[in-house]
C-alpha cells in the first residue's frame, strides 16, 4: 500500500483573480474553495455555489468586484462522486493502485470566528474577519493542512500513460467509453482526456472531504509529528514541494493513524 499527498484549492501564488487561502474557523472546521480555472472548465463560481452555498457566501463577503458568473473554477477534486484527475502531477498518480491513497493537502488560515455553522448563519457579521485569507492580509499566520481523502477504488489512464509508464492491467484506459462513468470531473468536462495524458481517479470507501483540517505546518515548515513522516517515509517529492510526496506503506499508515488522532 502506497500513497500521495497532493496540494489543492485556492491558494496565493497561482489561481488569480482569487488570491487567498481557505478560511479555517476556531473549532477547525473549514470551507473547501476549488482554484479559478483559465482552461476550458465550463463551471462558474456561481453555478458551483448552487450546489455549494458556502463557497458562495465566502466569495460573496469577501467582496472581490467580480462577478461570480465571470470566473470559471476547476472543481477537481469533487467530493461528491469522488474524482480527481491530473495532468501536471500524472507521474505522482501512475505509481499508485486501487486500495492505495491520496491525500489532500490545502493553504489554510484560522480566522476568528467559531466555526463553519456559525459563519454560514450569520456571514454578514464575519465580513472583516474573513477577509484575513486574502493574500495582502494572510501574514505569517497560515499553514498546510490535510482536508481530505481518497481510498483508490479504480484509476482510468490515458493510451499514452499507460504505455510511457507500463501501467498494470489493474488501471483502466481512459477513453470516450470509460469517461462516461467518470463525467462529474472537471477533467473529463473539458475534454482533457482525449489527448491520452491524464490520470482520473475514482475513491471508493473511507474517501470523505474531511469536517476538521488537520494542520500539518507552521507557513511552510512542516510541524513535528508531520515532519517525521514526511521526511522518514516519503519515497519520492514533488521538487521542492515537500509537501506533495509519495509514501510506501508504513507512511501512508502513520498519517492514517495522524488522521484517525485528529480529524473529530
Amino acid at each position: 500500500m502506497k500513497s500521495a499527498t497532493i496540494h489543492v484549492g485556492v491558494n496565493v501564488s497561482n489561481t488569480r483573480p482569487l488570491l487567498m487561502v481557505l478560511p479555517v474557523f476556531e473549532d477547525n472546521s473549514f470551507i473547501f474553495i476549488p482554484i479559478p480555472s483559465k482552461e476550458k472548465d465550463r463551471t462558474s463560481y456561481r453555478q458551483l455555489c448552487t450546489s455549494m452555498l458556502e463557497v458562495c457566501k465566502t466569495l460573496q463577503e469577501l467582496d472581490f468586484h467580480f462577478s461570480l458568473d465571470d470566473i470559471n473554477v476547476h472543481n477537481d477534486p469533487e467530493f461528491e462522486n469522488c474524482t480527481f484527475g491530473e495532468g501536471p502531477r500524472k507521474w505522482m498518480l501512475a505509481q499508485l493502485h486501487p486500495g492505495d491513497y491520496v491525500f489532500f493537502v490545502a493553504s489554510m488560515k484560522k480566522i476568528c470566528v467559531p466555526s463553519r455553522n456559525e459563519f454560514l448563519n450569520h456571514p454578514e457579521k464575519y465580513k472583516e474577519e474573513l477577509k484575513g485569507v486574502l493574500k495582502k492580509n494572510r501574514g505569517r499566520d497560515w499553514f498546510f493542512g490535510l482536508i481530505g481523502q481518497f481510498k483508490i477504488k479504480e484509476i482510468y489512464a490515458g493510451k499514452k500513460l499507460i504505455e510511457k509508464y507500463h501501467l498494470s492491467t489493474e488501471i483502466y484506459e481512459l477513453n470516450a467509453v470509460t469517461a462516461e462513468k467518470l463525467k462529474t470531473n472537471a477533467h473529463i468536462q473539458r475534454g482533457d482526456h482525449l489527448t491520452g495524458d491524464y490520470i482520473v481517479i475514482k475513491g471508493g470507501n473511507e474517501s470523505k472531504l474531511y469536517k476538521k483540517a488537520i494542520q500539518i505546518s507552521e507557513g511552510i515548515n512542516c510541524l513535528r509529528e508531520p515532519d517525521q513522516i514526511f521526511h522518514a517515509y516519503a519515497l519520492k517529492r514533488n521538487g521542492a514541494k515537500w509537501f506533495e510526496a509519495i509514501f510506501n506503506e508504513q507512511g501512508t499508515n502513520r498519517l492514517l493513524s495522524h488522521i484517525k488522532q485528529h480529524e473529530i
